[in-house]
């Protein structure tokens, strides 16, 4: 509803983010939209204040009553939108300010979110209310917002929720509404913790705010929602911290030459706060404090970034999406020179997701060696890029995987919008696909076969709990696979393995085969029950299984701590069984449960043999090792690991 956002266009999902600003010491608390993250628009921290070092307390002035025509024209004059809340006598005193930066509305942008999200934002989250009164459009419209509600409760749990219903000019009646809070209700019970967080519009009684673009601030709701996220902000903690009036003052001077330096090293920040009474030290803690509500990018953590400190997080955005876009909507004016002077570079990044490094440097020519070593270890550790051991070009080089440049899907000529997310260009591939029928036997007819299911940690004992059976209906509600899960999943099983791969994978955002060793591993992106599935043709499948769960757990480990994930095998249409429970079962030689049917632990080995330790008397070995139990049962132990995961049939 920002006076810089009407010229936006519609979009189904865009999610936008406002940082309350912290109080500052000795002056009124004032409250500043910051940090956002968005699929296409986002906001950032401005200060009305001057830009020079702060008065004293006794210096300071009233506030002066700021004119209707006076604001609008300040909003039109600088591009930002003000919220001013009045006393009763009508002076103003809180103001929320907010400047607008673009992300870019593609889903191959989504990987940056995570960089601007965190829980000291309110999130007004988008989405068509037509599109979700449509059977067949509501699917992919609840789809981006669950995107949305993953990623808001993964990256900034708690952080209070808007809902907005756009194309209230074509959804107009209280009775549509009603329908539309109907639909909503529905999905967000199966997100207890992202309910809880979603703000009432309590004007209304609904659980969003309808608005009309077409009518643009003149529109009722969206007055009502502006005014919801200025009285939001207000009520967050974060407005009640008291931080040092020299963080704000260096912060108003940053932001004040952003534009000649987006970017400092640490030792040039410290020179600048010195003038302020600060210590190189206070500038430590001071940028820790930035990060952590989204005024500025520190990554202490991260080698080359805990010497940086980027103040224009539009130009670190810019930076990076030179690398990760789509390159038939976003052309750079650098991309002609570079189809003719790298051409076959370019093919591989552009059709393949593949970049050299030659290529990179290109791309980063104008910034230094020690900015583009330092940006890359930041995008390797948010794994948009992804080193891979084995892939090398002509000349030996190493070469990086983008897995969000690649295409949707394996299939060419299979056209998808750009605006797609994965789960949405993988419909048409689910489970029912390959259970068919729905019988155990028809479903064993891929014994090979797991399907990773994915949610939010605290949906786990609400859903999945330890039940050895899963049914469809649950995973539907409570399973979701993460914009980018796949391609990550992908990235870290090719880096992993590197040295086992045979031939050229065949890599999508949906879809991948993989040699590894003598045996494909397929993995395939199942959005109908929330899950990827596992598929491979190895004899035993469980060691390389074991591969593919590894890499999956250590990609979650780094980018996504709060997502659990459950190894499910295929059992009827309506019910899958956990692979833990099936292996157990096996081992203890008893029968399993699915409600009052039994399903006996021979079945099991017949129907989930390949994914279970061998047991009983081979009829041959490859290997036999024989070993004294007081001295050497540790590393005979280690030995039979070893080998039996690199498909050796070991006898011990």
């Amino acid at each position: 509803g920002a006076k810089g956002t009407e010229s936006s266009t519609r979009r189904m999902s865009q999610t936008i983010s406002h940082s309350a600003r912290p109080r500052i010491e000795s002056s009124p608390p004032s409250t500043h939209a910051t940090r956002s993250n968005g699929n296409d628009k986002a906001a950032h921290s401005v200060s009305a204040e001057p830009q020079s070092p702060p008065p004293t307390q006794q210096q300071q002035q009233p506030q002066r009553r700021i004119t209707t025509e006076a604001l609008e024209e300040a909003i039109a004059r600088q591009g930002e939108s003000i919220f001013l809340q009045e006393d009763k006598d009508g002076h103003v005193t809180n103001k929320l300010v907010m400047s607008i930066f673009d992300l870019g509305g593609q889903s191959s942008f989504y990987v940056f979110h995570p960089f601007f999200m965190n829980e000291h934002s309110v999130f007004p989250c988008v989405f068509n209310m037509v599109d979700l009164l449509d059977a067949k459009r509501q699917g992919d419209a609840l789809l981006f917002l669950e995107q949305w509600w993953f990623m808001i409760h993964h990256y900034a749990f708690n952080a209070p929720i808007l809902l907005v219903g756009t194309h209230a000019d074509q959804v107009r009646t209280r009775q549509e509404h009603e329908r539309v809070q109907t639909v909503l209700l529905a999905k967000l019970h199966n997100y207890p913790h992202v309910l809880k967080a979603v703000q009432r519009n309590k004007g209304a009684n609904l659980c969003f705010y309808p608005v009309d673009n077409t009518k643009s601030s003149a529109d009722p709701g969206i007055q009502a929602l502006r005014a919801a996220i200025a009285a939001t902000s207000a009520e967050m903690q974060i407005m009640k911290v008291q931080v040092p009036l020299s963080w704000i003052a260096l912060y108003d001077k940053l932001k004040s030459e952003q534009k000649a330096r987006p970017m400092l090293d640490l030792d040039e920040l410290a020179a600048i706060a010195g003038a302020y009474g600060m210590s190189k030290e206070d500038v430590v803690v001071c940028c820790q404090f930035w990060h952590k509500i989204g005024f500025a990018l520190h990554y202490d953590a991260i080698g080359g970034m805990d010497q940086i400190v980027v103040v224009d997080i539009q130009w670190a955005v810019d930076l990076m999406t030179r690398v990760i876009r789509n390159f038939t909507l976003h052309v750079h004016e650098q991309d002609d020179s570079l189809l003719a002077s790298h051409t076959a570079e370019w093919e591989a990044l552009t059709r393949e997701g593949w970049l050299h490094q030659v290529l990179l440097d290109e791309l980063w020519r104008d910034v230094s060696a020690e900015v583009r070593e330092a940006f890359m270890a930041l995008m390797v550790r948010f794994s948009l890029l992804m080193p891979v051991k084995s892939a090398r070009d002509v000349k030996g080089n190493p070469l990086l995987l983008c897995p969000h440049v690649l295409p949707f899907t394996l299939e060419h000529g299979h056209e998808i919008s750009a605006w797609s997310l994965s789960n949405s260009a993988a419909k048409g591939t689910g489970y029912h696909a390959v259970v068919g029928g729905g019988t155990a036997q028809v479903a064993a007819a891929r014994s090979g076969t797991v399907y990773l299911a994915t949610s939010m940690r605290s949906l786990v004992s609400s859903g999945f709990g330890s039940d050895p059976s899963v049914t469809v209906q649950v995973l539907q509600q409570k399973a979701f696979v993460p914009e980018g899960l796949l391609a990550r999943l992908m990235g870290a099983l090719l880096s992993l393995h590197a040295g086992q791969i045979r031939g050229k994978p065949e890599l999508s955002r949906t879809h991948c085969r993989v040699a590894l060793g003598d045996n494909v591993v397929e993995l395939k992106l199942v959005p109908e029950i929330g899950s990827i599935r596992f598929s491979t043709d190895a004899h035993r499948a469980e060691y390389l299984f074991k591969k593919v769960l590894d890499a999956l757990q250590q990609t979650m480990q780094e980018v996504l701590s709060d997502t659990h994930v459950v190894a499910l095998v295929p059992y009827s249409s309506t019910h899958l069984l956990r692979l833990d429970s099936v292996v157990e079962a096996d081992k203890e030689q008893v029968s399993l449960f699915i409600g009052s049917t039994k399903v006996h632990v021979s079945q099991l080995r017949e129907l989930y043999g390949s994914l279970l330790p061998p047991t009983g008397t081979l009829s041959r070995y490859d290997v036999f090792i024989s070993y004294r139990q007081a001295v050497n049962s540790q590393f005979a132990l280690a030995m039979h690991e070893r080998l039996s995961q690199n498909q050796l049939a070991v006898f011990l």
